[in-house]
């Protein structure tokens, strides 16, 4: 299996940094930070979920319209946070991520089209994965506690989905 604990672990840690901030809120704070959040911690258990449960139909196909929609809202210029300009684009990159593996998950066989959408999603994931990576140096450096523990809680989720997304590739193709 998709190296299912991996995931398991990753997902978990980062379900429980959503909720802890959903509790103690930090930084985009309002509406659109709970939005946030909650879109979060929705995606981390989505994703244990991938790799434990067998899923109808009818849940992918929900999975893929509201993880599209969610990946649109962090595109609107009014989500974007003062504190969190540099992280939307990694935040719409991983729920239109999530939207591709449902896909794979609903259609047998994905066939070409799919095989090179996931190409594009992998590639996103590295891009926006290593840029944040890069950005979590500068806060360890400085010892800016919550802006690594945010920066620690995406890079740990978009971990998870390259190690998700690369065997979906191998089904896919």
């Amino acid at each position: 299996m998709i190296d299912a604990w991996a995931i398991t672990v990753i997902s978990v840690a980062v379900a429980a940094y959503g909720v802890l901030r959903l509790l103690r809120p930090w930084g985009c704070a309002g509406r659109t930070g709970v939005i946030s959040q909650l879109l979060h911690v929705i995606m981390a258990v989505a994703m244990i979920a991938m790799v434990w449960l067998p899923q109808p139909a009818w849940s992918g196909w929900l999975q893929l319209t509201g993880f599209a929609l969610a990946g649109v809202w962090y595109l609107l210029p009014r989500v974007r946070c003062s504190g969190d300009r540099e992280t939307w684009p990694t935040h719409a990159v991983m729920m239109f991520g999530m939207s591709w593996m449902s896909l794979v998950m609903i259609i047998r066989p994905p066939g070409p089209i799919a095989s090179l959408a996931g190409i594009a999603v992998l590639v996103a994931f590295l891009a926006v994965g290593s840029r944040q990576a890069v950005a979590l140096a500068g806060p360890l450096v400085r010892r800016h506690g919550r802006r690594v523990a945010d920066r620690s809680a995406t890079v740990a989720m978009v971990l998870g989905m390259i190690i998700m997304t690369v065997p979906m590739l191998a089904v896919s193709t």
